[in-house]
C-alpha cells in the first residue's frame, strides 16, 4: 500500500486554512498522532483521549481489559468485555513539560479545521441512509449551527496571523484566542 492509495473522501466536509495546516503539521511532527488514546508511561497520565475513555466507561463500565500489543512496546489495546471490539492506546515516554505541550496540541481547536457548507449534504445523506446514527449524533442540530468558512481561507489566515505568538525556542507560531 502506498500513500497515494489513501484517497480523500470526496464528501469530506472539512476545510483548513494554511495557518491551521501549518500548526497541525508541526504538532504531528513533534508529538506524533494525538488522536485516539495516548498514555504517558513516565507519568501514568492520559495525554489525550480523556473523553474517549469517559465514553468507554459510560458504555462498558469498568469491565474493560487492557492488554499490551504483542507487536509493539508502544501500544496496548482496550478490549470490550466480549472482546469483539478493541481500542488502540498509544504509549509514550515523555517528561511532564512535553506531556503538557502535547495535551495542549491535542486539544487545540485552531488546528482542527472547519466544517464547510458541504457538511449539510453529508448530514442529509446520513439522515436518509442511517437514521439511527444520525439521531444518536444529533446531526440534524449541526445543520442549524454551521458557519460558512468556504472561500474565507485568505481572510482567516490574515486574522490568525494577527492573533499569533512565536515560540522563542522553535519559532513556531501559535494562535492566541
Amino acid at each position: 500500500m502506498n500513500l497515494e492509495d489513501l484517497k480523500p473522501a470526496p464528501y469530506n466536509p472539512r476545510s483548513m486554512t494554511q495557518h491551521a495546516l501549518d500548526g497541525l503539521t508541526f504538532s504531528m511532527g513533534r508529538f506524533g498522532d494525538l488522536s485516539g488514546i495516548v498514555w504517558n508511561k513516565k507519568t501514568g497520565n492520559v495525554v489525550c483521549g480523556h473523553q474517549r475513555l469517559r465514553a468507554l466507561r459510560e458504555k462498558y463500565g469498568v469491565n474493560l481489559q487492557i492488554l499490551d500489543s504483542t507487536e509493539s512496546n508502544d501500544e496496548a489495546y482496550i478490549y470490550t468485555p466480549d472482546k469483539t471490539v478493541k481500542f488502540k492506546v498509544r504509549k509514550v515516554d515523555w517528561d511532564l513539560p512535553m506531556e503538557k505541550a502535547a495535551n495542549l496540541a491535542g486539544n487545540a481547536t485552531h488546528i482542527t479545521g472547519n466544517f464547510t457548507l458541504g457538511v449539510n449534504q453529508v448530514i442529509d445523506d446520513v439522515l436518509k441512509d442511517l437514521p439511527d446514527v444520525a439521531s444518536s449524533l444529533e446531526l440534524d442540530l449541526l445543520k442549524i449551527n454551521i458557519d460558512d468558512p468556504v472561500g474565507d481561507d485568505e481572510k482567516q489566515d490574515e486574522e490568525d496571523e494577527k492573533k499569533s505568538i512565536t515560540c522563542p525556542n522553535c519559532s513556531h507560531k501559535w494562535v492566541v484566542k
